[in-house]
């Protein structure tokens, strides 16, 4: 696999959505909206453990975040947003055709990937209350041979499908699923896009905790309740903090994740311009 420097590309993805706050931020307002109303129905429709069903509802917003997603790394890689149009015909044709197929492409793979991941959750039949309540009522067992052999291949195929998870980034910038998979072959190259991926998220997550610690405050609870014990106003502000938090994880994956995805797909640090003659 060629080279993947994972914390310049963390370093450039934090800087490119930091430099480009604003736009981002016009950029995301609808794909907030829509995301909010499509958490807010599935709420209201008691889904929230119902993953399937859950993953219908959220449809809309997938097609807006891919949207959304394959914009920002246009915009990044090939400072390609709107037309951009440089009087040759024949030129601004062929651009403008590669522009709406990478960005159809990519937000369909997107969609797809999402939807497969509420599959795959919903045919497994994972509660989250009814899981803690088994484990509590559990007996402890000792850890055996055969438990860690099935951890260790569930684990080994977890991190082979991460390249999969992330295929709409190279398809959303023009690369063919085939040179993606090829040049991103091992087990080395799923390392490298769970530690981009973890330097995207676990910051988010002490981010996320220390907005719900907040708003749990000020809506006079106390530490040993859940955020699931908020209600009124103030849940209706969680929703939207979980929004907030849900769109940038996935635009700062996405940057980070871009950039080293680029790196190995041209064999160099540089950005790829596939408009050129």
């Amino acid at each position: 696999m060629a080279s993947y420097d994972f914390i310049d590309a963390t370093n450039r993805g934090y800087g490119f959505v930091w430099k480009n706050r604003m736009l981002i931020l016009k950029l995301a307002a609808f794909p907030f909206v829509v995301k909010f109303v499509c958490l807010l129905a599935i709420s209201a429709f008691g889904l929230d453990n119902n993953f399937l069903r859950a993953g219908l509802l959220q449809l809309p917003a997938m097609f807006i975040e891919g949207w959304l997603i394959a914009n920002i790394l246009r915009l990044a890689f090939f400072n390609d947003i709107g037309a951009n149009l440089t009087g040759d015909p024949e030129r601004d044709q062929k651009a403008l055709y590669n522009k709406t197929r990478d960005l159809m492409a990519g937000t369909i793979v997107y969609v797809l990937l999402q939807l497969t991941g509420f599959a795959m959750i919903g045919a497994i039949g994972v509660d989250p209350e009814m899981m803690a309540q088994q484990q509590q009522s559990a007996p402890e067992r000792e850890p055996s041979m055969q438990m860690f052999i099935v951890a260790m291949l569930v684990l080994t195929a977890l991190l082979w499908m991460l390249r999969v998870y992330f295929l709409y980034i190279p398809v959303m910038l023009g690369y063919s699923m085939k040179e993606y998979f090829r040049k991103m072959a091992g087990l080395g190259s799923s390392f490298y896009l769970l530690a981009g991926w973890l330097m995207c998220y676990l910051p988010l997550i002490l981010l996320a905790t220390l907005g719900f610690d907040i708003l749990k405050a000020l809506a006079g609870l106390g530490p040993e309740q859940s955020v699931e014990d908020i209600s009124g106003f103030f849940w209706v502000i969680g929703l939207a903090w979980r929004v907030v938090i849900e769109l940038l994880a996935v635009i700062l994956a996405a940057m980070v994740l871009g950039y080293g995805i680029v790196m190995v797909m041209t064999g160099q640090n540089i950005r790829k311009d596939k408009n050129k003659t």
